[in-house]
Order: C-alpha cells, then sequence, then structure tokens
C-alpha cells in the first residue's frame, strides 16, 4: 500500500507491505487479501490516521515516481 506522507512543505511515499497493513488493518484486511490484486480499496481502521502525527521507521529506495516523489520501504510504525 502507497501512503502519500506530508511534513510542512515535503512530500514523499511511504511503501507499507502486507505484514505491516495486517497489523493495522485486522478486520479489513482478510477481506481485501481474498478479492485479489484488483481490489483498490482502502482498509477502514487506516481512515483514523488521516492528518494524525505517526512516526515512521523507514529504509530509502532508489525509485522516484513522474512527480519526483522519493519512495521509502516502512520497517515499522509507531500510532499511539
Amino acid at each position: 500500500m502507497k501512503l502519500k506522507v506530508r511534513d510542512g512543505e515535503e512530500e514523499a511515499m511511504f511503501c507499507l507491505f502486507d505484514e505491516d497493513v495486517e497489523k493495522l488493518a485486522t478486520e479489513t484486511c482478510p477481506l481485501l487479501a481474498s478479492m485479489g490484486e484488483a481490489c483498490s480499496l482502502f482498509p477502514d481502521e487506516m481512515e483514523c490516521m488521516y492528518g494524525d502525527a505517526v512516526l515512521y521507521k523507514v529504509e530509502k529506495t532508489e525509485y522516484e515516481d513522474k512527480e519526483s516523489s522519493l519512495f521509502f520501504k516502512v520497517s515499522s510504525i509507531c500510532h499511539e
């Protein structure tokens, strides 16, 4: 799952992988996973994170998208 993250003026794209999304969306994730690769729905449980401060531990990747946004692999999340 890709998340657009902003910190003031700066913006980056964070990539969450299955195991991290499963931890955050324990109820919705099995349903979305059963829909397969074509599913583009967003887990309901992650809506509560919108606009909140969240601490991410990330690893920088070499990839940039066409908007020149940097991509980071999320290795852990703290949201309390």
